[in-house]
């Protein structure tokens, strides 16, 4: 089984599509898709609502918007209780800036001595089309950094949402750290996982994304300042957990 994540808000715009396409690219597999409408208050429940009635879809909805972290870790504890060794895990955005096409590469990756593949801009064919100046200064920063201190073997994107990782990966992270393999509530929950995730398996991997800022149809929602400063913090955690592995 193959479980797609999608975090959403306000995506009414893209998500039917986004959605549409996923369902092409996987139709040869089982697989079920999860959207997290995370306090959106346009008309993403009413395309939600729309795509239950034709796909196999789940959604969790909260009330007020939480954060990518928290929409992260809803929906992967969600299928917490579902999941076998050989599942596959998706997460990546619905605002239409991630390739669908690419899940099957990084399905046939991961079926081979891979347990995570993340889709890096910053590997040989990726890039970034559109994206804020500011918005890539802070990934490249937060990337290089994170790269330094935590070093993963062949991982060089540590703030890409675009992943799959495999079932028993993720079953050995919700063993070793319980409710705690998210804490971090904002966009720093990426790098978050790939690192601890990290302290137990090397097996991990990249393909080439182009990142499609461009055809996104909203404005970004991080705040580089307060983002920048949750890194901080979150290099002392991680330092300190570390330091007791």
């Amino acid at each position: 089984m193959m479980y797609i994540i999608l975090p959403a808000f306000n995506e009414s715009k893209v998500l039917g599509k986004l959605i549409d396409e996923i369902e092409m690219v996987c139709a040869s597999f089982e697989h079920k898709i999860l959207v997290i409408n995370d306090g959106s208050d346009d008309t993403t429940a009413d395309i939600i609502r729309t795509k239950k009635a034709r796909y196999s879809l789940t959604d969790i909805h909260h009330a007020k918007r939480q954060g990518l972290g928290s929409s992260m870790h809803d929906g992967l504890y969600h299928i917490k209780p579902l999941l076998k060794d050989d599942d596959l895990i998706v997460t990546m955005d619905a605002d239409g800036t991630h390739d669908p096409a690419l899940i099957p590469v990084m399905r046939n990756r991961c079926t081979h001595d891979c347990m995570l593949v993340v889709a890096s801009r910053y590997q040989r064919g990726g890039g970034e089309i559109g994206v804020p100046f500011s918005r890539s200064l802070c990934s490249r920063i937060a990337n290089h950094l994170m790269h330094r201190w935590f070093p993963i073997k062949h991982i060089h994107d540590y703030t890409s949402g675009y992943r799959m990782y495999c079932g028993n990966l993720l079953k050995k992270g919700f063993e070793h750290y319980g409710e705690n393999l998210i804490t971090e509530k904002g966009f720093t929950c990426m790098a978050e996982i790939i690192i601890k995730l990290g302290f137990l398996s090397d097996q991990f991997d990249e393909i080439p994304l182009v990142l499609r800022y461009d055809l996104k149809q909203t404005k970004s929602t991080m705040p580089v300042g307060s983002t920048i400063i949750r890194y901080i913090f979150l290099w002392n955690n991680l330092r300190l957990l570390r330091s007791q592995n």
